[in-house]
């Protein structure tokens, strides 16, 4: 991962990283970025077909949820990638310790009901 060519070498690099640096990436692409993690997930995904009193069906999905941590080089901000079906969003590292707990207490209820 070193390349001092770039100004970027192996120990500047954050322990997640996991990014290949090198001159042919663009100076603004240029990033730390970690393993991305995939997770199989099921979805209630709403259907075209409509029920017989106009309501929409909805069955069970998978998909995939992908996550990444990244870091634009020379920037202090280290970011939370997700990812599904084409859309993203990045969250700081605050914002997804609070969706993590906002998680852990919604699945605290279903587990106090006997899940």
């Amino acid at each position: 991962m070193s390349d001092q060519s770039n100004g970027l070498a192996g120990p500047d690099c954050p322990q997640w990283c996991r990014a290949q640096h090198g001159d042919e990436i663009h100076p603004d692409d240029r990033r730390h970025e970690s393993e991305i993690v995939v997770v199989p997930v099921a979805e209630n995904a709403r259907t075209s077909a409509r029920a017989g009193d106009g309501a929409a069906h909805r069955r069970p999905d998978s998909a995939e949820v992908f996550l990444v941590i990244h870091q634009q080089l020379g920037e202090p901000d280290v970011w939370v990638g997700l990812g599904v079906d084409g859309r993203g969003m990045d969250l700081s590292l605050e914002s997804a310790k609070r969706v993590h707990q906002a998680l852990e207490d919604l699945l605290s209820i279903t587990r106090c009901q006997g899940e």
